[in-house]
Formats: C-alpha cells, structure tokens, sequence
C-alpha cells in the first residue's frame, strides 16, 4: 500500500503543466531559517487535529466555498503565522490552496491589484 506523506498545505506536490505560462514565475523554495525556528513548524494547519483536505478545496463554487471559509477562519483567527503563509504563497506565486488565509482567487486579484499599482506609479513616474 503507497502511503501518502504530504500532510500539510506547504507540502508541494508535483502538478501537470499547464500550456498556458504562469502570471506569476514560481520561485524555486529554499529553506534559510535554522532548523527549528521555521514558520511552518508553527502554522495551525500543521497540527495534527486538522484534515489537511480542508486547505486544499476542489473548485471554487458550491460546498468548496464552504471549505474554503473555513480555512480561512482556522488561519485569521488561530494561526500565528498567518502573515508569513500569505507572504509565502504571494513571493511564489502558489496557484493552488488557501495560504495564510487567502483563497486562490484572493492571491490573484491581490497580484492583479499590485500589477496595476506598478503600471501607475511607472507611468506617474515616466511624465
């Protein structure tokens, strides 16, 4: 029997390639902070009591919006390294899941929203 070893949202799994280019160009991880102060060691998903499904909704409509308000309810109000998730999946560019309490259609209007602010101050800056 296969056991399956991913066991927290950060847990990155290979996924299919797409055709389409992503908006965002993923980051390749690397851990730099010494062994024991990593932000994810503290993250409220990571515990044990929480079915690590609930950060990973299938689609975005129906019964998953439920699933997907709850996990952001587990990361705004129990976890305390909400921020760094967030920050995390943003400087990445994570397509998939609710990070730091951030749902996958929150993270892309959130970088949409920064795209456009750059384009503004670009263009004040250039007249």
């Amino acid at each position: 029997m296969a056991t399956h070893t991913a066991t927290v949202p950060w847990a990155l799994t290979p996924r299919p390639k797409t055709t389409q280019p992503n908006a965002v160009t993923r980051a390749k991880f690397t851990d730099t902070e010494p062994a024991g102060e990593n932000w994810r060691d503290r993250a409220e998903c990571a515990k044990p009591e929480h079915d690590t499904a609930l950060w990973w909704p299938v689609g975005d409509s129906g019964p998953a919006l439920l699933q997907i308000q709850e996990a952001k309810d587990v990361c705004n109000y129990r976890c305390p390294v909400m921020q760094q998730c967030a920050a995390y999946a943003l400087r990445v560019g994570e397509p998939y899941g609710v990070w730091g309490g951030l749902s996958e259609s929150d993270r892309a209007a959130l970088l949409r929203r920064r795209a456009r602010q750059r384009q503004q101050q670009a263009r004040r800056a250039a007249a």
